[in-house]
């Protein structure tokens, strides 16, 4: 619609159209209420506060981000690194009569968590002296119980500040391992049967 047009309906339809006319002392006051308001105005110093702000709040989460990517690569390993920490650690780590070390399932591109290769040695040792602790008469299971100690004793405690990919062990998880080397020792096999059943 045209502005003419336009105006031309704002004016049919205003209500003031057909009030009154205020009195002359009643527009100066009004006139000078209006006149005497400060006009609302944000200050430069605030908007250039705000983009200070902004601008450090980029810097800032560049800096973090870089920092992150840093402590990343150092506490991530290759899977490259995890495989040679493998093959060191499981010279180390006894396992029972028959049982022999599987490769570990790695994937190239990705990264793993501090120590990953000897997590594997420590977790397929475990599966492998609980399954000969689980099928053995006394003095295998005696032997079994030997072995899981010697794996229990590579297992150390995550630092309380560690990020989640840093090495170590809750101390919810030694307690539970723990216990489970006592199952062994006192010949109680409910709960060395359900680790092996769902982590094996």
């Amino acid at each position: 619609m045209p502005a003419p047009d336009a105006l031309d309906t704002l004016r049919r339809h205003d209500p003031a159209a057909v009030l009154p006319p205020a009195e002359a002392d009643a527009r100066e006051r009004l006139r000078r209420a209006i006149v005497a308001t400060p006009v609302q105005r944000e200050p430069r110093r605030l908007l250039r506060s705000r983009w200070r702000v902004a601008l450090v709040a980029a810097v800032v989460a560049l800096v973090v981000a870089a920092g992150g990517w840093g402590l990343r690569s150092s506490v991530l390993e290759t899977a490259q690194t995890v495989r040679d920490d493998f093959d060191d650690v499981t010279a180390t780590i006894p396992l029972p009569p028959g049982a022999a070390w599987s490769d570990p399932n790695l994937d190239a591109d990705d990264w793993y968590g501090e120590q990953m290769g000897l997590f594997i040695a420590q977790h397929q040792a475990t599966c492998a002296w609980f399954e000969y602790w689980n099928e053995g008469d006394a003095a295998q299971r005696a032997e079994a119980t030997g072995g899981f100690e010697r794996v229990r004793a590579t297992m150390f405690p995550r630092r309380d500040d560690a990020f989640e990919d840093e090495a170590g062990y809750s101390g919810s998880m030694l307690r539970f391992y723990d216990s489970l080397l006592a199952d062994m020792r006192r010949g109680e096999p409910t709960e060395i049967r359900r680790y092996l059943r769902a982590n094996c």
